[in-house]
This record gives structure tokens, sequence and C-alpha cells, in this order.
């Protein structure tokens, strides 16, 4: 018996129980269907949150040794404005130089505790794209002598709304404390509530002024990289260059985000057997109970003299011909589900606040790497031959006369 034969003879087996293959069939496909779009939501969830989560910090920080230890207002990078630039040479690299603060936001009836960032309109727009998020008011806008943009977390909670008064308390290079009053030009809001609570943005040069340290001073330089897989090296540069400050990558500034990309691809193998496990239960059924089914048939045929291999053999393709049917359906019926999502977005406003507290936005666009649906055809054709063992093995295991007589 030839291939070619096998394989027709499998397809007809497979048919002559049209209800029970189309039942399986359907099962692969929607499972797979189902299966792959869940692991494109959860990588597009999770680009989503890392993209934001970059836009803040940056790809790299560069402060002075010690400082993001305590904030000290006394440890601002030296020639920061000469360094920066240095920087702002090399091709793809955005530059922004800040001057980070921790203090107090008071208004007329309360308080919080807040970062404060001071920073250039212009070169701030290259890091953090900040302008971009601006939903209500201006970016250091208006007639404001001392703007202040706030996020939308904390207008909200304390009643801020454009061209209120607040106050900012915090310490000077000397270690004393300093108070200056600012008007709110702008509010900002990002997919991260607990930045848009704790962050507020001024002018740089104002900030300097109230601490003492000159207007041109700044103690953070955070860098964006048009190419981020180049990360590592581009740190390393650094590191050559300014041997005597501190270089951070994103990596080490937010260990949250980088455990969340490391467990990323576990989290999606993991989706993978889950599905592929589910397959396997449901193949093995279906195969067995044909196999049952047709005891005297495959009897009849070992008395003939079909060898065991050829059994074998006829049992595999017929799973294969029912995986080779479902799996194709499932797979493009994923990406067309995914490339539609992936244009429209899906929304969770529903459940914004509960993601914002973790940094995800409430709509999001799902994506999967063109390998990956290779990676998953490749594993559903392990899956099914792994899974024609066990009828098969029951098909070998028949004595012919015994198969003959059964009813």
């Amino acid at each position: 018996m030839t291939s070619k034969t096998l394989l027709v003879l499998a397809w007809r087996n497979v048919w002559r129980s049209p209800l029970r293959s189309a039942i399986l069939i359907s099962s692969v496909a929607l499972g797979l269907w189902l299966g792959v779009f869940v692991i494109a939501f959860y990588q597009g969830m999770n680009e989503q949150r890392l993209r934001g989560g970059i836009e803040r910090i940056g790809h790299l920080q560069i402060h002075s040794p010690g400082f993001r230890e305590e904030y000290d207002a006394s440890l601002p990078i030296p020639s920061v404005e000469e360094s920066s630039r240095g920087i702002a040479s090399t091709p793809g690299v955005g530059v922004a130089v800040r001057t980070v603060a921790r203090g107090m936001l008071s208004t007329v009836r309360s308080g919080d505790g807040v970062e404060i960032r001071g920073v250039d309109s212009a070169s701030e727009s290259q890091v953090s794209r900040l302008r971009t998020k601006i939903v209500e008011g201006e970016f250091f806008g208006g007639s404001y002598r001392r703007p202040v943009v706030v996020g939308r977390k904390l207008a909200d909670r304390r009643g801020l709304s454009t061209g209120t008064k607040i106050v900012l308390t915090f310490q000077d290079s000397a270690g004393d404390m300093v108070s200056g009053a600012f008007r709110v030009s702008g509010i900002f809001q990002t997919s991260d509530m607990r930045f848009d609570e704790g962050t507020v943005f001024v002018p740089r040069a104002q900030v300097n002024s109230l601490l003492g340290i000159g207007d041109s001073s700044g103690n953070e330089i955070a860098l964006r990289l048009e190419r981020p897989e180049e990360l590592e090296m581009e740190a390393e540069r650094l590191r050559r260059r300014f041997p005597g400050l501190e270089i951070l990558t994103w990596k080490q500034l937010s260990p949250d985000l980088e455990l969340s990309e490391a467990s990323s691809s576990q989290v999606l193998y993991v989706f993978m057997v889950i599905i592929m496990l589910g397959l396997a239960f449901g193949i093995v059924n279906t195969m067995l109970m044909a196999v049952l089914e047709r005891t005297r048939e495959i009897g009849t045929l070992m008395a003939l003299g079909m060898r065991r291999g050829r059994i074998f053999a006829m049992v595999l393709a017929e799973t294969v011909v029912l995986v080779l049917v479902g799996a194709p359906a499932g797979m493009s019926l994923a990406a067309l589900t995914i490339a539609w999502s992936g244009t429209t977005g899906i929304d969770l406003s529903r459940f914004g606040e509960g993601l914002g507290q973790f940094g995800m936005s409430s709509l999001v666009y799902p994506r999967l790497d063109p390998i990956a649906y290779l990676q998953v055809l490749a594993l559903v054709a392990v899956t099914a031959v792994l899974a024609s063992i066990p009828p098969a093995r029951k098909a070998l295991a028949l004595q012919p006369t015994e198969a003959i007589r059964s009813l």
C-alpha cells in the first residue's frame, strides 16, 4: 500500500462518521482560534505596558553616583548641558535633561507627596512625549509665570483644573525647605494611574532657582533610543564615555517592567501547552472511539496480511488529516481576528481603573509575531502525532481472530 493510497483510505475513514469528525475539526479550529488570539492579546497588552513605561522613564538614565538613593539636590550632573549635547549628537538618540526632586504638593484643602520633574518642554517631548498626553490646557502654556502640569488622577482627586493655584515644597541643595507657588497650566493622562497621581512637571529653570543650583543645572539625563535592541551597547558606550556617572537601563530603573518582559515568553508557552493539551485529549478520545468501532474491520485487515506498521500508519494518517483540516481554519480565523482587533483595538475601559494601577492602557491592540504562527503549527503537528499513539497502540494490540468475532 503506497503512501498516496494510505492517505486516500484515511480520508475516507475520517468521513465515515461525518458528525464526529466535524465536531473534532470544529473543536481544533475553535481551540486554536481562541488560544492564539489570547496569546496575541496578552502580548499586545504586555508590549503596550512596556512601551508606556519606557515613555515615562526613557531607555536609559544618567545620574551622579548616589543621587537616586535620596534624590539629593546637591548632586547635580557636572557640565550637564555639554554632556547632553554630546549625547544628542549620536544618531537615533533623543535626550532630555531633567531636575528631579521629591516633595509635597499642597492645595488649600490638602497635600500629597509627589515627584517634581523640572523639564524643558522641547527636549522632554523627545523622550516622554508628554505633549501628546495633554488632555486639558497646555504644556507650560498660557500666561502663567510659574506653570505646572499635573496628572489626571491627581487633578480629579484634589479638584484641580487649569488655573488652580498649588504650592510645591521640597529641600534645596543646602538641605533647607523651600516652597514655590505654581498654577496648573495643563493636565496629562497616561496609562499608568500611579504615575499620573504622583508626578508633576514644571519648567526646569524655575525648579533650579528654588533649589539654588543654577538655571542650567540638572540631576538627570534621560535617553530614548530609536533602536531599542541597541540598549546594552549604548549603555556600555556611555559608561566608557562618562566613567564617573551612574548609567542605568530601563531594566534596572524599573524591575517590574523587566520582569514583565522576561515572563511574557514563558506565559506564551504556558498558553500554548494548555491549547495543545486540550487538543491532544480531544484527538485521543475521538480516535479511540474510531478504533473501537472498527475493531472487526481492523482484525479483518490483519487477517488478510496487512502489517501492523501499516495499521499504525493508517491511524496516524487519519489523525493528521483531521488536524490538517481544522488547524489551518483556526489559524486563519485567529490571524483575521488579530489583524482586525490590532487595528481597531479592544476597549477595556470598564476595567480601566484596575488596569491603570498596573500601568496598562484600557485600549489593547493584540499583536503576534509571524514566527509565532509557525511555532503553533509545528506544535499542533507534534501534538497530532503524539496523540495518535494511544489509539494506534490500541489497534495494534488487537488479535485478528478475537477482533473478527467481536460485535
